[in-house]
């Protein structure tokens, strides 16, 4: 089955790749000609049910910077920031 039949019509108006296909029947998805840092709030919105629905995808020849990379994670969830690192004392 074809993702263009997984996605509802108004998402394509919104998310215009210029090729999208399944890599297996059940997961997976490849998205090209869509810049993840050009995404529209609603665009992003459209791509998390995309993620929920396919579990995995991946887009091709991104423009975006680490930055840009962060921002976007942050839209969806609070980051884990792995500059704070615990410091165990240990005694024995």
């Amino acid at each position: 089955m074809s993702v263009m039949m997984l996605i509802p019509r108004k998402l394509l108006f919104i998310i215009t790749p210029r090729k999208i296909f399944d890599l297996t029947h059940r997961i997976a998805t490849e998205i090209h000609g869509l810049q993840l840092s050009k995404l529209t709030y609603q665009q992003k919105n459209n791509l998390a049910m995309l993620i929920a629905e396919r579990g995995v995808v991946f887009f091709r020849d991104q423009d975006i910077n680490p930055y840009q990379g962060k921002e976007l994670g942050a839209y969806y969830r609070p980051l884990y920031n792995s500059n704070l690192r615990l410091k165990f004392k240990i005694s024995v």
